[in-house]
């Protein structure tokens, strides 16, 4: 998956399309990302009433936004001099 653990990104659609955030848990073997104040669902738990859970969202509906040039861009990927793979906004190249 090419969103990361404390990425900030866009919502591209549902509920809170527009809104930006960051992402507070990734879950890979599902593909699920939980977005901190997105996808807020009330829950009725016996005892403590109705209460507001947060439920994950498909990383297909988010776009990350470039920390240098703070853009909503696509991820690119390229191989650094050390032979690892480094991430890189596809708009200004610079390294997410």
């Amino acid at each position: 998956m090419k969103i990361r653990l404390n990425d900030t990104v866009k919502i591209l659609s549902g509920n809170s399309k527009g809104k930006t955030a960051k992402v507070t848990k990734v879950l890979s073997s599902k593909e699920k990302l939980y977005v901190d104040g997105i996808n807020i669902k009330k829950k009725f738990v016996k005892g403590q009433g109705i209460v507001d859970i947060q439920k994950p969202i498909n990383p297909s509906i988010v776009s990350l936004v470039c920390p240098k040039c703070g853009k909503q861009t696509r991820i690119g990927f390229v191989i650094n001099d050390k032979g690892f793979k480094d991430r890189i906004c596809v708009k200004c190249k610079s390294v997410v």
